[in-house]
């Protein structure tokens, strides 16, 4: 059981070697898909791995993001929150998987390999744990000789008989040093106690160096060759397959069992395979690496037609273009000639399965192109020409699982445009409803305004008219009071002349009066 799977598309496979390189040298079991073995369908592979992981790292690229696999491993493991989400090229995830904290590795270099991001390391190690490797070994300020040594040995420790460190040698039956010896040889020798402790300060910083250059880890198994001679060969012919390896403790060869640590091994494939090569040592640390060796159809070997050879080696040609239509021509030219021959069925069957192969390869690119009914049609075609279902079921489990995801996409990104139709038609309404308050409390306050300047108008009015009838009051007042100022003055003016008149009337009298003596 892996504690990591990387889900991924082809295209993206040299940067995902990489890091799930890099990931292995941590300490951590990493699973993709070249750890299949032969035999089984790639379809259970995957699935067990994928059940069996405690973190899946999702690498979004622009390649990826339309991948239906790459989706429908995402969506589990989202549902099993163990998703680490990796973007590579910049390309956004898709919109669906946004939500969740992406680690952006755009300017994470590969070639060669930079360390990774320290809290990357955290968060996956917070997931899934320490790597087994570094949970076994115990906890210890000082590394170990074990630690630092690139190749698995039995530790020698040190022997003191005091507080100050003595230098270790070998002596007894264990290989290490009896206290008595030592001291003894180091009397004999008159080594001082002060160099004693700068020999034992000097080893222990070398140690120290060594054991942060190996950042406190096991040495990784390396694999320093693996090929295989020629790397082309006709159907029949032996090619032989090379490996060395360095820190390993065991090596395993995918189909064929264990193997020697380095050696040879001799091979006669019947079809082009991939070799998977897996080295692991003690600490339980692996790293696998895989070769490819063609096969080379011979469709001419028990032919002595020369002409029927020559056609059946173009046919072979055509076929490996993929022009399949020159070579079907030239095949049914060669049967014409010799029905009968063994090379001329070989080649037909091999054109079939070919065939089949081109038909399920342009079958995937209609998939990835979404185009499900021209898929279709290709896989039945593939399925009425292929000699074995088997080959065939893949695709179609593959058609299958694509068409679902690209319609439940398809659902989903309906729902969230009718999500999105129903919020902006929620939001018009609301906005028109405001509006529409806005525009009542605008006439509301507009009518108020109006109400209020004819109230105004009104009071000016009566003001004025106050004014003009207080006017003509005064107007009035002044009319009487001049009235009564003229009727004064008459009056003053009568009361003068009676004045005149008495004082007249009484002059006379006393005149009178005065004659009358």
């Amino acid at each position: 059981m892996a504690d990591i799977f990387i889900s991924y598309a082809g295209e993206d496979r040299p940067w995902v070697e990489k890091f799930a390189q890099a990931l292995s040298d941590q300490g951590w079991s990493v699973w993709w898909d070249r750890s299949i073995p032969f035999g089984q369908s790639y379809q259970t592979v995957i699935e067990q791995a994928l059940r069996d992981a405690s973190c899946v790292f999702v690498i979004w690229s622009a390649h990826s993001v339309d991948s239906s696999w790459v989706w429908a491993e995402a969506e589990e493991a989202r549902s099993r929150n163990i998703l680490i989400p990796v973007a590579i090229d910049g390309s956004p995830p898709p919109l669906v998987f946004r939500q969740i904290q992406t680690a952006d590795l755009s300017q994470w270099q590969i070639e060669p390999p930079a360390p990774l991001d320290a809290k990357l390391l955290r968060d996956l190690e917070a997931l899934v744990g320490k790597p087994a490797s570094l949970q076994s070994e115990p906890a210890q300020s000082e590394p170990s000789p074990q630690q630092i040594s690139s190749e698995p040995v039995e530790p020698e420790p040190a022997v003191f008989d005091s507080p100050q460190p003595s230098v270790p040698e070998k002596g007894g039956d264990n290989g290490q040093p009896a206290p008595s010896e030592t001291t003894a040889k180091q009397s004999k020798k008159g080594v001082s106690t002060v160099h004693l402790v700068g020999v034992s300060a000097l080893l222990f910083v070398v140690l120290a160096i060594v054991f942060m250059m190996n950042n406190g880890q096991p040495t990784a198994p390396k694999i320093h060759d693996f090929s295989v001679q020629p790397q082309v060969i006709d159907v029949g012919d032996v090619a032989t397959l090379s490996w060395h390896t360095e820190s390993a403790s065991k090596v395993e060869l995918q189909g064929f069992g264990s193997l020697a640590l380095s050696g040879n091994k001799s091979i006669r494939p019947e079809k082009t395979t991939i070799y998977t090569l897996v080295i692991s040592n003690p600490e339980g640390l692996s790293i696998q690496r895989e070769v490819e060796l063609f096969v080379n159809v011979n469709p001419v070997e028990n032919s002595n037609d020369e002409v029927v050879n020559g056609l059946l080696s173009a046919a072979t040609q055509a076929i490996k273009a993929r022009d399949f239509g020159q070579a079907e021509a030239l095949i049914k030219e060669a049967q014409s000639m010799a029905p009968d021959s063994e090379a001329v069925l070989r080649v037909i069957d091999y054109f079939s399965a070919e065939g089949v192969q081109e038909l399920l390869r342009l079958a995937r690119q209609a998939i990835k192109a979404r185009d499900f009914s021209g898929a279709k049609e290709l896989l039945v075609q593939a399925r009425e020409n292929a000699a074995d279902e088997a080959s065939v079921q893949q695709t179609l489990d593959y058609y299958e699982a694509s068409k679902t995801l690209y319609e439940q996409r398809i659902a989903a990104e309906r729902r969230l445009m009718a999500l999105k139709e129903a919020e902006e038609k929620a939001a018009l309404e609301a906005a028109n409803k405001t509006a529409a308050a806005d525009k009542w409390r605008l006439e509301q306050e507009a009518k108020s305004r109006q109400q209020a300047y004819e109230l105004q108008q009104q009071q000016l009015a009566e003001i004025k008219e106050k004014e003009q009838q207080a006017a003509e009051r005064r107007e009035q007042e002044m009319s009487e009071l001049e009235r009564l100022k003229i009727a004064e003055e008459e009056k003053n003016l009568s009361e003068q002349e009676l004045k005149e008149r008495r004082e007249q009337k009484e002059k006379f009298l006393k005149r009178v009066f005065k004659l009358i003596r």
